[in-house]
């Protein structure tokens, strides 16, 4: 008597099995990796201030002042 006899299972049930909770855990870890990206994307104030500094939207000064203020600097 073999062990499939005994379980009741054949070959393609073990398979389907297998594929099942492997596409389980995958849609799992998706899920983990969708949610991490959007809260790691998320830029710092001081990254922003860099990036409106580099495409020409505020002066030096401008920059220069509001880093300072963001970093706890001198009012």
């Amino acid at each position: 008597m073999h062990i499939h006899e005994i379980l009741g299972w054949h070959w393609g049930m073990w398979i389907f099995f297998i594929i099942f909770w492997l596409l389980i855990i995958l849609g799992i870890a998706a899920i983990v990796r969708w949610f991490n990206a959007e809260t790691r994307n998320k830029e710092s104030p001081i990254e922003i201030l860099e990036k409106r500094y580099a495409k020409g939207e505020i002066s030096k000064e401008e920059f220069e002042s509001m880093k300072e203020k963001m970093v706890g600097g001198k009012d």
